[in-house]
């Protein structure tokens, strides 16, 4: 880091902003969350469960609605087009617990005989349909496994056989519902591989590993909050090269871990036990049964927490700390009641309310406020600045945010292209640009757009930048092409291009294929000097390498060469007929093609018909294939070849016709030794292309 000169200054976290961003809001949530579990005797519970169904419901109805109509709110950052969060398990976190909070309602309803059992019922239909559509597999299975703990827990309290029963029934009826109407979400549980539960082939499981290691190299204090995705790319041992961007480590425990230390959350696991063990006794309070339903909620939320991230999300946590509040059994004297209570509760509201309208403020106004979100718009602002060429106060812009979030790549790219494209200080670019790939060593389109950059003002320097982006490529062909594409107006970079190109076969016939005849020749000879026999080459790759040296018109050149390595004919064949036929050569071209080629599937021989008849009968149909085969056996069993070929050219001059037409033909105009005919059938058969069975 003192290399790149980033300044990270002597703290424990390297980006004090963000950290401090992020313990604002941690304390805020642990101020709510002493808020709810300390809610006085007095306070109506059943009417806070109501109207917290009754939001989650609204919510599930919207969700629903946006989604069936292929729309979403403008506020709304929904990754798979259903609900508010972009992560579908926090989504799917809110809903679980207020359709298990739902039931709960639904239960105590109908135990009282009130006959708003069945709205509360319709209520949980409805939440339950939006915990499918929002496509998340562990929170189905965490609802399912949370509601039948719950039924058991009621049916063991009261020691009742048909409470039990019932409970059973509602559960199943849901598991109905699920399979009726499950759709793709189900299917990722009938495709397991497909959808991700193969630990090999899912990348959560690797990118854990990685940070775990992370978490070994602050154990106690943790590296800050907000550090992880600026962090993560040090540790990458396991999740190696893989071009992902990884936000956070798919685990809320780890995550916490990694940015607050393993103390950190011994204290929270402990903390949660005590609100635990606050909830029993069951069946001593009138509200015991909605308690239990919340209690189980708060251990779906918890537990889902080993498996994602959605207790870093306002939106799904304060909901899952409201039902665990709710789930805790009344104190006689609550510490609400408490005067230094009182006084936290309003300092902390004032505080927080204050912060807040600074947020909303300053993002409104799209002001600059140090933090995330001050860094977020300093950059947005920065892209437009550059894009209409004002690059002063673009490079202001980034470097306003790269101040306060050191670690990420981004400010420091924007900086370097505002100044490479706005000023003659080649060095400072160069600088920003190497602390970009320094701190994002994974995206290969970074290095990329940076030689894109430096072509319209030094061209050399897109080389080492190219270079950089073709190791870190996973389609390192595709990639390459692109970069011939860039630098068509620049010539002077097609021998180092060539150069950069020779270790790999794939990028090497890319630049084959757009080389003109010198270059293709250079490029060749590059090519076969680390193999000249071309044994390396995949079958693919050679076939698509001798049309590239057919097309190139070094045909003459190509034929010594199969001379030479008569083991490419098999195949190369489709290619080297093209050649002698290119060189008028149509004997040996056809030969060549008849020898190699596949045949094509013919129709079984047909029983002997009527000439006469099978004639009127195309004439009526045309079109008809099965007819003109016939038609063409029985006159080669009556020794009318001249005929026969007159019925397989009628039929290769209509559209769609099979291609074995075509081959029979070719066959025919050989034996009459009509060498270019037979040739010309072949290729209007499609038959001269390899992939032909």
């Amino acid at each position: 880091m003192e290399d790149l000169k980033i300044n990270l200054g002597s703290l424990v976290t390297p980006q004090p902003w963000l950290t401090a961003e992020g313990l604002l809001l941690f304390a805020c949530g642990l101020v709510w969350c002493h808020y709810v579990c300390a809610l006085p005797r007095e306070i109506d519970r059943g009417l806070l469960f109501g109207a917290f169904c009754a939001g989650v419901t609204l919510l599930a109805v919207v969700s629903i609605g946006f989604y069936a109509c292929g729309a979403r709110w403008p506020f709304w950052d929904a990754n798979y087009r259903f609900g508010p969060f972009p992560n579908r398990n926090q989504t799917a976190d809110l809903l679980a617990i207020g359709a298990l909070l739902a039931l709960g309602c639904v239960h105590e309803r109908f135990r009282n005989g009130k006959r708003t059992w069945i709205a509360w019922s319709c209520a949980a239909a409805v939440i339950f349909a939006g915990l499918v559509l929002a496509y998340s597999r562990a929170a189905i299975v965490l609802f399912f496994a949370a509601s039948i703990g719950w039924i058991i827990a009621m049916a063991a309290v009261r020691r009742s056989g048909p409470r039990l029963a019932i409970g059973a029934g509602v559960i199943l009826v849901l598991w109905s519902a699920l399979l009726f109407g499950g759709g793709d979400t189900l299917e990722r549980f009938l495709q397991p591989n497909q959808a991700g539960l193969d630990i090999t082939k899912d990348f959560r499981w690797t990118i854990q590993k990685d940070a775990l290691a992370m978490v070994s190299s602050a154990p106690v204090t943790g590296i800050g909050l907000g550090n992880f995705e600026s962090q993560f790319w040090l540790f990458r041992g396991a999740l190696g090269s893989a071009n992902l961007r990884v936000l956070h480590p798919e685990s809320d425990w780890l995550w916490l871990a990694v940015e607050m230390g393993w103390p950190s959350v011994f204290l929270v696991l402990a903390g949660f036990g005590l609100l635990l063990a606050r909830v029993f006794p069951l069946g001593k309070d009138p509200g015991w049964r909605l308690r239990s339903a919340a209690a189980s909620a708060g251990l779906l939320f918890a537990l889902h927490g080993f498996v994602d991230v959605s207790a870093h999300r306002m939106g799904s946590a304060f909901p899952a700390l409201f039902a665990l509040g709710l789930a805790l059994r009344p104190q006689r004297q609550p510490l609400a009641n408490s005067p230094w209570q009182r006084l936290i509760y309003r300092a902390g509201g004032v505080v927080f309310c204050a912060v807040g309208a600074v947020w909303l403020v300053f993002s409104w106004n799209a002001a600059l406020l140090p933090g995330q979100l001050g860094a977020t718009l300093a950059k947005d602002e920065a892209r437009q600045l550059s894009g209409s060429k004002q690059f002063e106060r673009a490079i202001e812009q980034a470097t306003t945010a790269a101040k306060w979030t050191p670690m990420d790549w981004e400010p420091y790219y924007i900086r370097a292209v505002a100044t490479a494209l706005g000023t003659s200080d080649d060095q400072s670019a160069m600088a920003d640009f190497n602390r970009a790939r320094f701190l994002n060593p994974v995206t290969a389109e970074i290095p990329f757009n940076e030689g894109v950059v430096w072509l319209s003002r030094r061209p050399i320097l897109a080389l080492p930048a190219w270079q950089d982006a073709l190791h870190r490529a996973i389609d390192s062909h595709e990639l390459y092409e692109k970069m011939l594409d860039s630098s068509k107006a620049v010539p002077g970079l097609r021998r180092s291009l060539l150069a950069m190109a020779s270790g790999n076969v794939e990028t090497m016939l890319s630049y084959l294929a757009q080389a003109k005849p010198a270059e293709f020749a250079e490029g060749l000879s590059l090519l076969r000097a680390k193999d000249a026999e071309l044994t390396l080459l995949t079958p693919v790759q050679l076939q698509e390498l001798f049309k590239l040296w057919h097309a190139q018109g070094h045909c003459s050149n190509f034929l010594e060469e199969v001379e030479q390595h008569p083991n490419w004919i098999r195949t190369g064949w489709a290619s080297i007929s093209l050649c002698h036929a290119s060189h008028g050569d149509f004997r040996h071209g056809y030969e060549l093609a008849r020898q190699n080629m596949p045949s094509p599937v013919i129709p079984n021989k047909s029983k002997p018909e009527s000439i006469p008849a099978l004639e009127r009968a195309l004439y009526a149909q045309p079109q008809d294939f099965a007819k003109r085969f016939a038609l063409y056996e029985n006159q080669l069993r009556a020794g009318d070849k001249e005929n026969a070929l007159a019925t397989l050219q009628k039929a290769t001059a209509l559209n769609q016709c099979p291609s074995y037409f075509f081959y029979l033909e070719a066959n025919l105009l050989a034996d009459a030794q009509k060498w270019q005919e037979a040739w010309e059938a072949l290729k209007r058969g499609g038959l001269l292309n390899p992939s032909v069975r």
